[in-house]
């Protein structure tokens, strides 16, 4: 179940970032740095984190590597 939730969460992540670049649309400039990083923490205070990759342009789970 966490699987599939998690799943459903980088894909919602991802049609969000695909909205933003569409409002945006002249503004995007592919040229830039662009870091974005999302943290996620249930009731039990743990904590998954989530950022954007910019070679395949998705959220991926996990730290960037800078």
């Amino acid at each position: 179940m966490r699987g599939e939730y998690l799943k459903d969460l980088e894909e919602h992540m991802n049609k969000a970032l695909e909205e933003a670049r569409g409002r945006l649309s002249g503004r995007w400039n592919v040229s830039r740095e662009v870091y974005l990083i999302i943290v996620e923490v249930d009731n039990d205070d743990r904590r998954q984190f989530w950022s954007y990759d910019r070679e395949s342009g998705k959220f991926k789970r996990g730290m960037p590597i800078v």
